[in-house]
């Protein structure tokens, strides 16, 4: 299939299909009724870098993503898989879940790939422990435990060695579940134009919040802490789902654990950001961009 039939093919369909995997369905099924060539387009390159391309500008950010394995080949094989897809972001490899339980601690993670049976602390145990867990993929040479992983809610359960094509259709799972879920509709609430505020549950109710509101908003370990001009707002969320809703010509992440109302700064000096009586820091991750973006007159 070449580079133009690709296209016209995907491009036609992405607009009425969300899920990429789909896309791939559609193009190979319409053109080619022998089952055995499929294979063959999913290894092809052209066809999995184009589906790719538009699937990630139709998806709105990167799922974030750690693996834990023991097993050198395992962990390749995984980064191997994730380096394939473009809205996969691999933050760091683990040969035990006690260093990935650190590593979230600091950091935020949409996703976890992760072997089952590890020295010191197995990875049904490491997921079992974590108060709030993110979407995980078992990737096992074993199928005995599938129940007590789909018990714990897993996505996906992958057997060692995987295809590529297997990994694609768990992937596709995360994607639509994330695609899915609603806690707060934020995102579909800041599409609409003149919409002012947006809906979040706190304490068992919910309660509308003028987006006007809000000075800045602090990611905590099982929570997110809207600071309003009224009082602080704390709702199960995470972070990155409230930054999806949050208009984004107005709101802009400044640190791992901050989002700020632009126009609620005060004043700027050096790395940290005056908000009222509040100072935040901004990090060096997000300096540069941060500086661009307020561009002072000179």
């Amino acid at each position: 299939m070449s580079q133009n039939r690709c296209m016209k093919y995907l491009s036609r369909h992405a607009e009425r299909c969300q899920s990429y995997l789909y896309l791939v369905h559609v193009a190979i099924f319409d053109e080619i009724y022998d089952v055995h060539k499929i294979r063959y387009f999913y290894q092809n390159t052209i066809f999995i870098k184009i589906f790719c391309k538009i699937a990630v500008e139709n998806f709105k950010f990167m799922i974030r993503c750690i693996a834990i394995d023991d097993d050198a080949q395992a962990l390749e094989m995984i980064e191997n898989s994730i380096a394939r897809i473009p809205f996969l972001e691999l933050l760091k490899t683990f040969d035990n879940a006690f260093h990935a339980i650190e590593f979230m601690d600091k950091e935020e993670v949409d996703l976890i790939f992760t072997d089952v049976e590890m020295p010191s602390l197995t990875g049904l145990e490491f997921l079992g422990s974590l108060r709030r867990r993110p979407y995980f993929i078992i990737v096992s040479e074993q199928e005995r435990y599938a129940v007590e992983a789909f018990n714990l809610e897993a996505t996906d359960y992958l057997l060692k060695p995987f295809s590529f094509e297997r990994f694609l259709k768990a992937i596709n799972k995360v994607r639509e579940h994330i695609r899915l879920k609603t806690p707060v509709q934020a995102s579909a609430q800041s599409e609409i134009p003149g919409r002012d505020f947006i809906f979040i549950k706190s304490d068992y109710k919910t309660i509308r919040i003028n987006v006007n509101d809000i000075l800045f908003v602090e990611g905590l370990k099982d929570y997110v802490k809207l600071h309003t001009a009224e009082k602080p707002v704390l709702t199960l969320l995470s972070l990155r789902a409230l930054e999806q809703g949050l208009p984004c010509e107005r709101f802009m992440r400044v640190h791992r654990s901050y989002i700020v109302a632009l126009n609620k700064i005060d004043t700027i000096e050096k790395n940290r950001i005056k908000i009222g009586q509040h100072t935040i820091t901004v990090s060096d991750m997000y300096r540069d961009t941060f500086l661009d973006r307020i561009q002072p007159l000179k």
